[in-house]
């Protein structure tokens, strides 16, 4: 465990660090977690470099990359009062209805369009559009 300013860094394997943590530890979890084998093999996701003339990002390849199951979501919901969970459509897990539909603009790219979340932060649906996520605060704010 690593503290940087008033934010706590904690190094390890997700799973057995969440465990460890109190109910309702934070109010937000913000998580995009891997929902597919691949990339941990060929060191890059998608293509190398993109359509676009990107170079892709390289990461470590490992052995082994694991997809959560129902176990880290249950724990998830259980450390944090509110999450946001990116890629929520390709788990087998029932989420809270609200969802965040983050359309990237990038219709050239080899990456797909747009990006889906769930969250237990409001239960209809957002559009964010192209580029950056930019939103007005409002548009989060849980109602009370």
């Amino acid at each position: 465990m690593e503290v940087l300013n008033k934010i706590t860094l904690h190094l390890g394997d997700c799973m057995e660090v969440l465990k460890e943590m109190p109910d309702l530890s934070f109010d937000l979890a913000i998580v995009d977690p891997p929902y597919f084998s691949g990339p941990e093999r060929r060191g890059f996701y998608g293509s190398q470099i993109s359509s676009t003339g990107i170079k892709r990002r390289n990461y470590p390849k490992s052995e082994k990359w694991i997809v959560p199951d129902k176990r880290y979501f249950k724990e998830l919901e259980r450390v944090s009062k509110y999450y946001i969970v990116w890629g929520c459509n390709y788990f087998n897990y029932i989420f809270a209805p609200g969802r965040i539909i983050w359309d990237k603009c990038n219709q050239s790219s080899s990456f797909s369009d747009c990006e889906i979340a769930a969250t237990n932060l409001f239960s209809s649906v957002r559009l964010l559009s192209c580029g950056m996520v930019c939103v007005k605060e409002r548009a989060f704010k849980k109602a009370e």
